[in-house]
């Protein structure tokens, strides 16, 4: 049938019978008619499964020849995984055998009915289900495959490489371009997910804004105040509590586009990497040859983000931060679980007790002596980093003091703070030894000579 003016405005007007539609060329219609010039052609249609009455929204994948259906109406991004949002059912290996019902405005396949509710869409979709049952002679494009296996980072990255990753430092990692996509079940790119652009990847307290609305994700890093390098925290203190508190310490990944092109993009990805953060399992795929990253909900790495990575260095750095990342916010995930990915990582509790056996190696050990300031008058001397955190403290003490009542004594008094109270000269001493007896007698129930000897041994081990 010759695709003529009158005719296609018959398309728009009316629904055509089968054997009509039969005779029309997509091809030609696509060409001539207006609508695709114009881009009218609506993606969703209305779905109903056979036997049912729920109408569903679905979409229809061309290439691939699938129907997508929508398991629900929230808005959702591209790294949700698709067989929590969406229902895929692939009629590649078999014919849609399309019949119209022009009164009903339904048509007819196997297991489902598709409801119309403009002329036009129903004539062009029995048109479009007829051309794809004769393309599957010549075969149907099937997902696509990756060469891609479980990231893995070996022992040369690490320090003899330059590359150090220290989760106890406050600095930012920033990754100066990379391209990010997020990719379908099929391993098709989202386009609405694509950028190129940089990385700025680090870890802060929650803002006022996270503190208002719920959430952790905050896209203000861009024109707040200049703060000190303090703003931003070491991996290792990363927690959030059940509700939200000022005291919540949280992952961020803000991406910024390369230009003002990508400006309508950038926001997708950076909401792509929130629900990254977001979710509690995430698998990390790799390709160390084209120095590519993937981020899947599960192990068969459907619906996934890339990111692609030009230099060594941006690609395992990327995946230390990660991983890392991970280790920090999700509780259940242990050390041994990072180490499948990364075997010689250690988090900074173990790297912690690997320097200290290294450095007290050839230490001589002080026992205590009977008036109790020996052993820590030794560490103040010659380790003043112990007294940072009561867990450094702790284990320094543990090499010094046998008797572990007593390093249980002298850590109740730094819980109290002693330790910064002796350190601010403006304070007597015998105020400090009168508070601190005071307190241990009063909320640990030691007997006062006790409390004296403690308090005396941490005055002369200051000096």
């Amino acid at each position: 049938m010759e695709l003529t003016i009158e005719i296609m405005e018959q398309l728009n007007k009316y629904y055509f019978d089968d054997a009509k539609l039969s005779e029309i060329d997509l091809d030609e219609l696509k060409r001539k008619h207006p609508y695709f010039q114009k881009r009218y052609i609506s993606e969703k249609i209305d779905i109903k499964k056979e036997n049912q009455t729920i109408l569903y929204k679905g979409r229809l994948n061309e290439e691939y020849q699938y129907f997508i259906l929508s398991k629900d109406t929230h808005d959702r991004y591209g790294y949700a995984p698709d067989n929590e949002v969406n229902e895929y059912f692939d009629f590649s290996d078999r014919n849609f055998n399309p019949q119209g019902n022009p009164e009903t405005h339904e048509i007819y396949i196997p297991d489902f009915t598709l409801i119309f509710d403009r002329p036009f869409m129903y004539n062009y979709y029995f048109i479009l289900l007829q051309k794809m049952d004769k393309q599957k002679k010549n075969g149907v494009k099937k997902r696509k495959k990756l060469n891609i296996s479980k990231t893995f980072i070996p022992d040369y990255i690490s320090e003899n490489s330059a590359l150090i990753f220290d989760e106890n430092s406050r600095a930012p990692l920033s990754i100066s371009f990379c391209v990010c996509d997020s990719l379908d079940h099929l391993n098709n790119e989202i386009s609405r997910y694509h950028g190129e652009g940089t990385l700025f990847l680090y870890v802060a307290k929650k803002t006022e804004e996270d503190l208002g609305n719920g959430g952790y994700y905050s896209d203000r890093l861009v024109g707040q105040p200049q703060k000190s390098i303090e703003w931003f925290q070491p991996i290792s203190e990363i927690k959030a509590s059940f509700l939200p508190s000022e005291d919540d310490v949280l992952p961020y990944i803000r991406f910024i586009p390369l230009n003002k092109l990508e400006e309508k993009n950038s926001r997708g990805v950076s909401e792509l990497f929130r629900e990254c953060l977001n979710s509690k399992k995430k698998f990390f795929f790799g390709d160390a040859d084209e120095k590519t990253v993937f981020i899947s909900h599960n192990p068969n790495n459907d619906s996934s983000i890339r990111i692609k990575l030009f230099t060594e260095h941006d690609y395992y750095a990327l995946l230390m931060w990660l991983l890392c990342v991970n280790r920090y916010k999700n509780t259940y995930m242990s050390s041994e679980n990072v180490r499948e990915y990364w075997p010689s990582y250690l988090d900074h509790t173990e790297r912690l007790l690997e320097s200290i056996d290294e450095t007290l190696k050839n230490a001589r050990t002080v026992e205590n002596n009977s008036e109790g300031a020996g052993g820590l008058a030794y560490v103040y001397s010659h380790y003043p980093e112990a007294f940072d955190s009561r867990k450094k403290l702790e284990v320094y003490l543990a090499d010094c003091i046998r008797d572990r009542g007593h390093r249980n004594m002298i850590l109740s008094a730094y819980d109290e703070g002693i330790y910064s109270d002796l350190l601010d000269g403006s304070l007597d001493k015998s105020f400090v030894k009168s508070k601190f007896c005071k307190v241990l007698v009063s909320n640990y129930g030691m007997a006062m000579f006790k409390a004296e000897e403690v308090v005396n041994e941490w005055i002369e081990a200051l000096g």
